[in-house]
């Protein structure tokens, strides 16, 4: 099979990489600066083309590509920059694609919003209000409509906090624990969804090649916990204890303005649709994590 990735130097992209070459896949890359990687083909894009031969005889595409959203403030340029690279970068494959007979897309849980309270959220929650749900939502309209034109199958992976020792949130937290600095944010109260990324790309590759698998996928384990439960333990796995203050809501809030949603934010996201994880439990997660990285 070959498969096209966007955003295939992320975290999540070069992690997946990797394992569709050990499969035996053909993995092609769209970027906008060759590394001079030699497992991967990787082939230039911008705003406005593409290297053709990347589009040639296409069996699936994984869209992951997208700024990050918590690299700077929310300005109103800001909140542009983050809806067009997901949204106008797959637009431009569509336009120039002749074929795909398969799309994985990437989604995100701030689909729900981020003030949902003790509510269980699934792939049949409602949209939430805010920036994130409408970047959302425009995300996973396009890869809709890309389905549509080209016939894909299509698989939309709403995904949850990515644990990985190797980049993502995580190290910042950790770091912050390794130097006495760690501390709970807000009530601690706020529920945290998560899920480790072998188990993440584990997904992508059953969305790929079960031809069983589509619709809507909220990648999460199914062991969210409360911000306060979730500090508790990875102090426990790093051996640092908490003992900071709590930093208080509307300290956040006036440092971050828009964007304190994505730490004060709450959602108790779960799946019917992850069996089998190989990290159920945030202790079997992070211990596999950092068994190796401490």
């Amino acid at each position: 099979m070959k498969v096209l990735i966007t955003g295939g130097s992320g975290l999540v992209g070069k992690k997946l990489s990797f394992k569709l070459l050990e499969l035996g896949h053909e993995v092609c890359i769209l970027t906008r600066k060759k590394r001079g990687l030699t497992s991967v083909k990787e082939f230039i894009w911008n705003d406005s083309s593409i290297e053709t031969e990347a589009l040639d005889q296409v069996d699936a595409l994984v869209h992951l590509a997208g700024e990050n959203i918590a690299s700077g403030l929310w300005t109103k340029e800001r909140k542009r920059k983050i809806i067009e690279s997901r949204v106008d970068t797959l637009r431009l494959i569509s336009e120039k694609i002749t074929s795909c007979p398969i799309l994985v897309g990437a989604s995100g849980m701030g689909f729900y919003g981020g003030e949902r309270g003790e509510e269980t959220l699934t792939e049949e929650s409602s949209l939430g209000q805010g920036f994130l749900a409408q970047c959302c939502k425009l995300w996973e309209e396009e890869e809709k409509a890309f389905s549509k034109k080209h016939n894909s199958r299509l698989t939309i992976i709403r995904t949850g906090m990515v644990l990985s020792g190797e980049g993502g949130v995580l190290p910042k937290m950790a770091a912050t624990f390794k130097y006495g600095l760690g501390t709970n944010l807000g009530s601690g109260k706020q529920w945290l969804s998560w899920i480790h990324i072998d188990d993440l790309v584990d997904l992508y590759i059953k969305a790929l090649t079960d031809a069983s698998v589509s619709g809507i996928i909220n990648g999460v384990s199914n062991s969210p916990l409360r911000h306060s439960e979730f500090n508790k333990n990875l102090a426990k796995v790093l051996g640092k204890p908490i003992i900071l203050p709590t930093i208080p809501s509307f300290a956040v809030k006036t440092a971050l303005g828009e964007m304190s949603i994505l730490l004060l934010g709450s959602m108790k996201v779960k799946s019917s649709r992850t069996p089998n994880l190989k990290f159920p439990s945030l202790d079997l997660a992070l211990n596999a994590i950092y068994k190796t990285n401490l």
